[in-house]
């Protein structure tokens, strides 16, 4: 089914933009160079107000934090964390001490070095500050429209990012799963389930199995090039390949719009396909930059602003093919 936008969320948010996926079920898709960056979802158990995700800035999160309050009409009961990526994590702070934060213990301890990373932000705020001015002369150097618009947001997350990280303060979360955790409610259970490694050293998802609506946290990235840098790719086909097997009808990805089990597959095509792009050149004897600047096929020639690959990707991959 085609989700639609809620009735009791219709109205003009900045950061994120709802949808009602079933009763007491809303995702929150993150709008370009509003501060949210990763998508997140709410979710009404009946008894218990839960929040998938939190997004890149304290600002977004507390949007999503009052949305599902003002939807649920009851406070947020639990916050759960798909991974350990800034992007879903650095909302946490907006949520009171008394509420519990879930995810894996490997992502739990990734938590603790992120914020440690902030914390070394916080001293050298002078280097994001040099890095915003040259992607500001990148911007005004540009002629292509695509590629305007990709710095344009690019600018837009680094001055955000500035404003957001000398107030950051993480929480580490306080309740860990090794395999599979339930939340029981009267409405409908949530079911929290890892496998692993894949787009990080664990990941984790929420299917809701009587709607079939999966929240997939960033082991979904539809219609672009997901983010491999800190992956396990092999790992990732195999999660990919356990999504599908629970036949979800409605997937909320942790970045682009809500899709289904044709966006999964395609998704993990494109993982496939990058690597063996990229050994390809290697066995040609290319260069990684000679790579980088081979086109990619439809449809993954869309996913990029110039239709060439993730250069944070190739970069993973050749350096891992290259040992």
């Amino acid at each position: 089914p085609t989700p639609q936008h809620s009735s009791a969320a219709s109205d003009v948010y900045k950061r994120q933009e709802y949808y009602r996926l079933a009763e007491g079920v809303y995702a929150a898709i993150a709008i370009a160079e509003s501060g949210a960056f990763g998508n997140c979802a709410i979710v009404d158990s009946g008894d218990h107000t839960i929040v998938f995700d939190t997004s890149e800035s304290p600002a977004s999160a507390l949007e999503l934090k009052d949305k599902a309050e003002s939807l649920t009409d009851r406070p947020v009961s639990f916050v759960i964390i798909s991974h350990a990526h800034p992007d879903h994590v650095f909302g946490t702070q907006v949520f009171d001490k008394s509420v519990p934060v879930i995810s894996t213990l490997i992502s739990r301890q990734e938590i603790f070095d992120l914020v440690e990373y902030v914390k070394e932000n916080k001293r050298v705020i002078s280097e994001w500050e040099e890095y915003l001015s040259k992607r500001r002369e990148e911007l005004l150097d540009a002629t292509d429209e695509k590629m305007r618009e990709h710095l344009g947001k690019s600018v837009a997350r680094i001055e955000r990012s500035i404003k957001d990280i000398p107030q950051l303060e993480l929480r580490i979360p306080t309740v860990t799963f090794k395999s599979q955790l339930v939340i029981h409610g009267s409405q409908r259970d949530v079911v929290l389930t890892t496998n692993g490694a894949g787009h990080t050293a664990s990941d984790s998802y929420v299917l809701l199995p009587d709607e079939k609506i999966l929240l997939a946290g960033d082991l979904a990235f539809f219609q672009r090039q997901p983010y491999m840098g800190d992956c396990t790719p092999a790992a990732w086909v195999v999660q990919i390949e356990k999504l599908l097997e629970l036949d979800p009808d409605v997937i909320v990805p942790g970045h682009g719009e809500i899709g289904g089990k044709a966006d999964l597959l395609l998704e993990k095509e494109y993982l496939q396909y990058i690597e063996l792009f990229v050994k390809n050149g290697i066995e040609s004897g290319l260069s990684i930059e000679t790579i980088m600047e081979q086109p990619l096929p439809a449809p993954f020639y869309d996913w990029s602003v110039d239709g060439r690959p993730s250069e944070p990707n190739v970069r993973f991959i050749f350096d891992r093919q290259a040992k």
